[in-house]
């Protein structure tokens, strides 16, 4: 009897998997998502706030028909066109649009008969990698090349209703989020950074370099060639070597994802994405679904997603499209979720600048999307300048500074609202505190900057008001 061992990475322990469970929209379908690999699946599994599980299984392959992607009969192609039936992507310009069709028209494979499927994962950064290749921006041999920069090895799906029969659970292990999450980062942002590198290199004059448009213009193009592997190759350059050697173990401290030297919310290579994503994902909810600008911005902030994406969470910020992000928020904040219309086409008119800027300024800022609202740099003051999506970004960059500055100032301090709550004058605070009355009202009023106070003036202010020394300074600890 044949078997081999699989592993699925996720948040709980699943003895008992069910057929025809989970998101329809994965890379195959519906479908169990595997691996050969332990330490791959406790990536998986793990989140940045939890830990998670690799569960292990026996697979009997008695029987079992099985579709391998990864094999010599068929190429990247073959696997890029099951992906763009499951997956939703950016179609917004015609040459996206009718590479899809091409690609489903002459490299299709019909996958649904076969028990069980091999192939590629398009995890994170590697979806977009492919909706690069869709809208022309890279070559093939690009995309060929960047599927093999995170090392994510080959998934096994397990589809039909027999080969669950033939699955039986072994054990579950513990994968730790302080141990897994900063390798699965590492993965994802090296082959980012590096993919980022390689997209910069100038293709356009190399008369070798195949797009997608080439294809189509040529007509046609064998569905299995045996000499497309070889063209493609895996002759990486050096930079993409010393990449590779770098995902193989190199430890990354927890949290060293995120701001970068420059104050910046995350990477810049990930900023082009994260501003197509954002504004296609309003330019949906806007445009299509009809929500209102504010309350919109309002349920992608208490969603939560807007804080994972702005720390530059890949599953988030390049990890699907904007419109999957869209039905993502919706989603965690128990709205209804229609399908989305055949005849949809992102527009880049007003509400598409929106999620653009929008994106930009809080990579450039650093602030949290939250802060943004609080601050009063929401949906409805950014459309109302409009007039900007001509001009530079450091234009709309000077005027939001210019919008969060005049609210910030007008808002009470940490150290009022404290006194307020308290029921405190500021009299009384300084006689319990020892402060000056004048240095209380100087802090409030933001003359002084409470950041820059003495160690001793903040311990006597925060014991007066029972609570802890951070909490009367003008800082946020969540961003």
């Amino acid at each position: 009897m044949a078997q081999i061992r699989l592993y699925h990475g996720s948040p709980h322990e699943i003895p008992s998997p069910q057929f025809h469970f989970g998101n329809p929209k994965n890379d195959y379908g519906y479908g169990f998502y595997c691996t050969e690999n332990s330490e791959l699946a406790k990536e998986w599994g793990v989140s940045e706030e939890n830990d998670g599980f690799a569960n292990e299984y026996l697979l009997d392959l008695d029987g079992l028909t099985i579709l391998n992607l990864a094999s010599d009969e068929y190429n990247i192609l073959n696997w890029l066109s099951i992906l763009v039936e499951n997956r939703t992507f950016e179609l917004s310009s015609s040459v996206a649009r009718t590479a899809k069709s091409y690609l489903l028209q002459n490299f299709f494979i019909p996958y649904q008969p076969y028990d069980i499927i091999k192939g590629y994962r398009a995890d994170d950064s590697y979806f977009s990698f492919a909706n690069a290749f869709l809208n022309n921006t890279i070559s093939l041999q690009k995309l060929n090349r960047a599927m093999y920069l995170g090392k994510l090895g080959i998934q096994i799906v397990i589809k039909s209703k027999k080969a669950f029969s033939q699955l039986s659970f072994v054990k579950s292990s513990v994968a730790e989020r302080n141990t897994y999450y900063p390798k699965k980062m590492l993965r994802d942002t090296t082959a980012r950074k590096t993919f980022f590198e390689m997209r910069s290199e100038s293709e356009i004059t190399d008369s070798t370099s195949i797009f997608v448009m080439d294809l189509i213009r040529q007509g046609s193009f064998p569905r299995k060639p045996a000499s497309l592997q070889v063209f493609l190759g895996t002759d990486f350059s050096p930079s993409e070597k010393s990449a590779i050697r770098a995902i193989r173990g190199t430890p990354l401290p927890r949290r060293s994802i995120g701001k970068n030297m420059a104050t910046h919310a995350y990477q810049q290579f990930y900023l082009t994405d994260a501003q197509q994503n954002l504004a296609v994902m309003f330019d949906y909810a806007l445009r299509s679904l009809k929500y209102e600008p504010n309350q919109f911005f309002l349920y992608f902030i208490h969603s939560g997603v807007a804080e994972k994406f702005g720390h530059a969470n890949p599953k988030y910020i390049v990890g699907m499209s904007g419109i999957d992000l869209c039905e993502h928020v919706l989603q965690k904040v128990g709205e209804h979720i229609p399908s989305v219309p055949q005849d949809f086409l992102v527009e880049e008119g007003a509400e598409f600048w929106l999620g653009w800027a929008l994106a930009y300024y809080q990579w450039y800022s650093g602030l949290r999307f939250a802060d943004l609202q609080e601050y009063g740099l929401v949906p409805s003051e950014i459309l109302s300048r409009y007039i900007l999506h001509e001009a530079d970004i450091s234009k709309f960059v000077s005027v939001a500074n210019k919008i969060i500055l005049k609210n910030k100032l007008a808002s009470p301090t940490h150290l009022q609202t404290l006194r307020k709550s308290r029921g405190f004058t500021q009299a009384q605070l300084a006689e319990l505190s020892g402060v000056s009355l004048r240095m209380i009202q100087l802090y409030e009023q933001r003359q002084n900057d409470i950041n820059k106070a003495a160690g001793d003036v903040i311990n006597a202010l925060s014991k007066a008001l029972c609570c802890n020394f951070y909490e009367v300074m003008e800082i946020n600890l969540n961003e």
